[in-house]
């Protein structure tokens, strides 16, 4: 193995205005990675004990805090633990589980551990779950493919796919601040799920955050030479605070030599990494005759920036965070020491200009401003531009539009806006008409989901007509609370609300089941006072379960299941008593019962196992005209002495004579 011997370089650094600034931290280091594990495309692997070069820049971790071989470096672990959230499938930002973190400063290494797995239950399947990182803000996602809104920059996210496992990434030399991950299954499959019809499948998604830290760095002065002796396969870590109104930064690496000679081949890595894209800067040193540098222009500081124009026919700009650009040129090259900033272009024929930027990194923004001279330089003193700019804070942008709604977030504290469309409409402002339907396709859809209650009218008339009248006024209560539930349900523009929409849905799911139950107990035929018992209990009792869960399957099947079993035990006395079946004609079965249980269970079928969003406007609307139909076909005939329509005459105030119906039992002796 071939031996080198040590190298000895001085860091010098120039910024402008250091004066009075306070020093920031900066330190050597040699780290030796994680037993087995190497890093994730987030670093450059360190260099073989038997490679001259010196590397300055990234570091592995040795396993726990301890010092390194020259004695000089002391490294801590920090664990961060975030609980698990259940995820789910996509459809809007708000389906996503957002989790924060924040790194803290003299990081060395970040290690994420991402643990993903499924809850009980043999049916479920393993879904791929997709996770974005992001360093600063938010991750900016778009799984749909939907449309931005104009004017709108969108840079993607780091993010990687996994199916109920552990997965392990590492980040050198991260960038201290916030850091946030964002998780979710794939896209929605848009089918309304009946619950309590089947057990929903869980998928749970747990990060935890692992950092290295450095606990004791030296310290690098500006315009102050920093010996250091740099052996094998060294690594030595330097940090210097930049104070404000910094222009430009320069590194310089000289008088490094190697066994008495002037080459002494060292690699500065310069700067922290974030993700999806890394701007540090990487510059191997290896001709020492003549001074190596590294030049910065805007590095980041945390002071804003007042507009800088000289402030033309062309005025190019740049929206950039940390620290402002203060050099464009023609290229409108929009970049500082580690990160892009966002362009901005004004002229005589764009005299405006504006741009949105999705869950902005947070920390400090500025905006730089230069004017773009023509030919001739020296007309630049000639020139003169105005130019007014503005700049506003929004939860969502232009308040989601007409077809979306701003909805406040919140996990784990931290709190953040997304928008949730309807109509079809989609996009993160709720933009993008692709798939949005029509004024016309509202309209129908609203005209269906509500003339389709019409269909209640044929239950009304039959039940006046059998002398049901109590059972008239429930199916007339669901008639009219369903309509205008559903005309103020509606998602476009075609909606109409007559009271507060929670009331209009509370009193349709309260109609439904309570027509359900009279339905039934009417069809057991019990004496009249047990059946008007029975119909006010259930109902008050059906009041509750709507009260304490209003979409729970058992609110609809428990009164269906109690009702039946009345039923059935009723028909199956009579049946026993009388040595025949009940009902006893052929022609009720065959005309009344049989058309009326085939409609209700195809009615069921529809409403569980049918039903998505794209197709709701269609199978609701089926499932009110055959569930009227089922229930008009259900009802039992009217008592043998009652005549039709004979609820009427018990309206009017006269002398009725009274028929006694009694048969009367004679002894023949």
């Amino acid at each position: 193995m071939r031996s080198w011997g040590p190298c000895t370089c001085s860091f010098p650094g120039r910024g402008a205005s250091a004066r009075g600034a306070r020093p920031g931290r900066a330190g050597p280091g040699r780290g030796i990675p994680w037993p087995g594990e190497s890093e994730l495309g987030m670093s450059q692997p360190a260099a073989p004990a038997s490679d001259p070069l010196c590397d300055l820049g990234q570091v592995t971790s040795p396993p726990g805090p301890q010092e390194s071989e020259g004695g000089d470096l002391m490294y801590s672990y920090e664990y961060f633990v975030q609980s698990p959230q259940k995820l789910s499938f996509y459809s809007w930002y708000g389906s996503s589980k957002l989790y924060h973190f924040r790194v803290p400063s003299d990081t060395v290494l970040l290690r994420w551990l991402l643990q993903a797995f499924k809850g009980p239950g043999s049916e479920c399947t393993d879904v791929e779950i997709t996770v974005h990182f992001r360093y600063g803000a938010p991750p900016v996602i778009n799984p749909l493919g939907t449309k931005f809104p104009d004017n709108t920059t969108v840079r993607p996210s780091f993010s990687i796919n996994l199916i109920h496992n552990n997965t392990v990434i590492n980040v050198s030399s991260p960038a201290p601040g916030d850091w946030f991950i964002a998780a979710h299954l794939p896209r929605s499959p848009q089918k309304i799920e009946v619950k309590g019809v089947t057990t929903p499948c869980t998928y749970i998604f747990q990060p935890d955050m692992l950092v290295l830290r450095l606990t004791d760095v030296t310290i690098l002065q500006p315009d102050t030479p920093l010996s250091r002796t740099l052996s094998g396969s060294q690594l030595r870590h330097l940090k210097v605070y930049i104070p404000k109104y910094t222009s430009d930064l320069q590194l310089e690496l000289r008088s490094c030599v190697s066994n008495g000679t002037q080459i002494c081949p060292v690699r500065l890595i310069v700067g922290p990494n974030t993700l999806p894209q890394s701007f540090q800067k990487v510059i191997s040193c290896t001709d020492q005759h003549e001074p190596c540098r590294l030049h910065l222009p805007a590095p980041p500081w945390d002071t804003w920036l007042q507009t800088l124009g000289s402030n033309s026919i062309s005025v190019v700009g740049c929206l950039s965070a940390t620290s402002p650009v203060l050099s464009l040129n023609t290229s409108q090259n929009c970049t500082t020491a580690f990160f892009e900033g966002y362009p901005l272009y004004l002229s005589d024929s764009s005299r405006e200009v504006m741009l949105s930027v999705p869950y902005p990194e947070t920390g400090n923004w500025y905006l730089s401003l230069q004017l773009i001279c023509p030919t001739h330089v020296s007309e630049c003193q000639q020139l003169r531009a105005d130019v007014e700019a503005s700049m506003s804070l929004t939860p969502c942008f232009n308040d989601c539009g007409s077809y979306g709604q701003c909805r406040l977030l919140r996990r784990h504290g931290y709190l953040y806006a997304s928008c949730t469309c309807k109509a079809g409409w989609q996009g993160w402002s709720c933009t993008d008409d692709t798939k949005a339907q029509t004024v016309v396709q509202q309209n129908v859809a609203t005209l269906l989901l509500t003339l389709s209650n019409l269909m209640f009218l044929l239950p009304v008339t039959v039940a006046i007509y059998r002398h049901y009248v109590v059972e008239a006024s429930v199916y007339a209560y669901t008639m009219f609370f369903s309509t205008f539930y559903h005309a103020c349900d509606q998602p476009g523009v075609a909606v109409l609300c007559i009271m507060d929409y929670d009331t209009l849905q509370y009193c349709d799911f309260l109609g439904s089941v309570v027509s359900i139950w009279v339905t039934i107990l009417c069809m057991a035929r019990v004496k009249i006072f047990v059946k008007y018992v029975l119909f006010v209990l259930g109902t008050l009792i059906i009041a509750m379960s709507l009260q304490l869960d209003r979409r729970g399957i058992w609110n609809m099947m428990g009164p269906c299941l109690c009702a039946l079993v009345i039923m059935i035990s009723m028909w199956v006395y009579r049946c026993i008593h009388r040595h025949h079946c009940y009902p006893t004609s052929w022609r009720r079965w065959a005309f009344y019962l049989l058309p009326g249980i085939s409609l209700a269970f195809v009615a069921i079928a529809i409403y569980t196992f049918m039903g998505t969003n794209d197709n709701y406007f269609y199978t609701h609307s089926i499932w009110h005209v055959l569930m009227a139909s089922s229930v008009a076909f259900l009802l039992p005939p009217r008592d043998k002495n009652t005549e039709p329509w004979a609820w009427s005459q018990k309206l009017t105030c006269r002398y009725q004579l009274c028929k006694n119906t009694q048969e009367e039992l004679y002894a023949v002796t």
